[in-house]
C-alpha cells in the first residue's frame, strides 16, 4: 500500500502546481487549451468555475454588507460552469471588436467573466 500513497500524494501536489500555475490566465492560453482540446480542457472549465463561484460569493458578501453588488443575477438563477464558459466566450467575442489581436491575447479571464457578469446581469 505506500505505493498507492505515494501516486495519491503525487497526484495531489501535481494538481495542486497546476492551479497554483493558473492564478492569472490570459485569453491566449485559453483559446491554447480548448484549441488542444485535451485534459487541459477540464481544468480550464473547472477554473472558470470557481471564478464565477468566487464572483457570486463576493456578490453575495457584498449585498449582506448592504454595498453595491458587483452584478444583479436573478435570485432564482443558478448559474454552472458551462454558463460561466458561455458568458467568458461571448465577452471574449465583443473584446475582440474592441481591441488588437495581440490587447486581446493579454486580457485576463478574471476580468472578462467579471465584464461578462456584468454584462448579461445588469444592476437597475
Amino acid at each position: 500500500m505506500p505505493d498507492m500513497r505515494i501516486l495519491l500524494a503525487t497526484l495531489l501536489l501535481l494538481t495542486m502546481s497546476v492551479f497554483q500555475a493558473r492564478a492569472e490566465t490570459s485569453v491566449k492560453k485559453y483559446k491554447a487549451e480548448i484549441a488542444a482540446n485535451g485534459a487541459d480542457v477540464s481544468l480550464t472549465k473547472i477554473y472558470i468555475l470557481g471564478l464565477g463561484d468566487g464572483f457570486l460569493w463576493a456578490n453575495a458578501k457584498m449585498l449582506v454588507d448592504k454595498k453595491s453588488p458587483l452584478y444583479c443575477q436573478p435570485d432564482k438563477l443558478v448559474l454552472g460552469m458551462e454558463n460561466y464558459v458561455e458568458i467568458l466566450n461571448r465577452q471574449i467575442k465583443a473584446e475582440a471588436t474592441k481591441n488588437t489581436q495581440a490587447q486581446l491575447d493579454e486580457m485576463s479571464l478574471g476580468l472578462l467573466l467579471l465584464q461578462g457578469l456584468q454584462d448579461t446581469f445588469p444592476c437597475k
